[in-house]
């Protein structure tokens, strides 16, 4: 199923993003890490492109570098679906665990500098 497929049901505008993340972590270790890109947000959930699949239910830490912030904003996720792209990558749909604020939401979704 494609991340648009679903689309009709949501009740959330969900916003094009293209922001890099600064670790991803399980949200039960901080051993493992791996770097994936946002590629769309709302309030209620996240679109992320990996190089792996994670599993449903997976828990994850989320955070993200924001200009004008000394300390990253960070989301506590689960995954609610994995599809493979055609270009190997995945898109890893994940809910939030507590909505973002409009602040979070307008910061995450300005261009990052550089």
């Amino acid at each position: 199923m494609s991340p648009d497929s679903q689309s009709e049901r949501r009740v959330w505008t969900r916003y094009t993003a293209n922001r890099q993340t600064v670790n991803m972590s399980e949200a039960d270790t901080e051993e493992i890490s791996w770097v994936a890109r946002m590629q769309d947000l709302s309030q209620h959930g996240v679109g992320l492109v990996f190089r792996r699949p994670f599993e449903l239910g997976t828990k994850l830490t989320v955070e993200f570098l924001v200009e004008g912030r000394e300390e990253p904003i960070q989301l506590q996720v689960h995954v609610v679906h994995a599809d493979q792209k055609p270009d190997g990558n995945w898109y890893v749909g994940c809910e939030l665990s507590v909505e973002l604020s409009e602040e979070e939401l307008r910061a995450l979704l300005k261009e990052p500098n550089g």
